[in-house]
């Protein structure tokens, strides 16, 4: 892989005695400004009050983020979209599973609402669902891949989670 970058006329020095160059260096900043996130909402499509593909009558409980920038994980509640909207600004890209079908349509009802908040379906984005479906040829459920992957099926989650856990934030 190295190989890749000789061409680069430049090397900067990293810590661990490796040298990378510019191309390198760039690749590692652009992919940092990556995040992954997942929506739970407080109710579902099947819910009477709702109705299928019904994504303006869905609210957020809890939205989980990973930033590859920061190492760690951030959770925002109904209440904190604006504060998404913030991370989201400077997104690079935003990776989920089944996002393009669920979590942005869900999240771009907020998002709509707040002033200046970026918009999601012009962002760069990587839907984990569609690219297994892409390769497999077929729909692949999330049970199914934590069954081959894991050797477990999924196990259903609290619903309506009170609050985000405080290590989280």
């Amino acid at each position: 892989m190295r190989d890749r970058f000789v061409r680069a006329s430049r090397r900067v020095s990293c810590p661990n005695k490796t040298y990378l160059s510019r191309v390198t260096i760039n690749n590692i900043y652009y992919a940092t400004r990556y995040f992954s996130f997942d929506i739970e909402t407080q109710n579902f499509f099947t819910d009477a009050d709702v109705g299928w593909d019904n994504y303006a009558a869905l609210k957020i409980s809890v939205v989980a983020v990973y930033s590859y920038l920061q190492g760690r994980y951030f959770c925002y509640e109904e209440n904190e979209m604006d504060k998404l909207a913030e991370l989201f600004e400077d997104a690079r890209r935003i990776v989920g599973f089944s996002m393009n079908r669920y979590d942005i349509p869900v999240l771009n009802q907020y998002f709509q609402k707040i002033k200046g908040a970026p918009k999601l379906w012009e962002m760069e984005r990587v839907d984990l669902l569609e690219e297994i479906e892409m390769s497999a040829g077929q729909r692949v459920s999330l049970d199914r891949l934590a069954e081959l992957n894991l050797g477990e099926r999924r196990r259903i989650t609290v619903r309506r989670p009170s609050r985000c856990i405080a290590t989280a934030k």
